[in-house]
């Protein structure tokens, strides 16, 4: 998946994609994704990575594991977390969904678009 912010969304107020399981440098990764309620609001967490919405910043990730493209991969587990304390904020994106190989047989598979 590329995902790419179309819009920027102010420090503070939100509208991350947060990487549970991928660690920033330095960081440490979760064992599993948290609850909503713990993650919804939050710009920054114990663990895992937010990427803050700015207007052409990219994330590219891969859907499947290397070694077995009809499993998904497990460290790109992630939220959409919503806007807060900005009621005229909105976020933009887009998803470029690159299949290698046929991708109607993993779109059946849940591996992405």
């Amino acid at each position: 998946t590329l995902f790419i912010y179309l819009t920027d969304v102010p420090e503070g107020k939100g509208g991350a994609t947060y990487f549970a399981r991928q660690a920033p440098l330095g960081g440490k990764a979760c064992e599993r994704l948290p609850s909503w309620e713990a993650i919804r609001d939050a710009d920054d967490h114990e663990c895992g990575l937010f990427v803050r919405p700015q207007r052409g910043r990219a994330v590219l990730w891969p859907n499947a594991r290397m070694d077995d493209l009809a499993q998904q991969h497990p460290e790109t587990e992630h939220m959409a977390l919503p806007i807060h304390g900005c009621k005229d904020c909105v976020k933009w994106a887009a998803n470029v969904w690159i299949h290698l190989y046929d991708f109607k047989s993993a779109h059946v598979r849940g591996l992405g678009g």
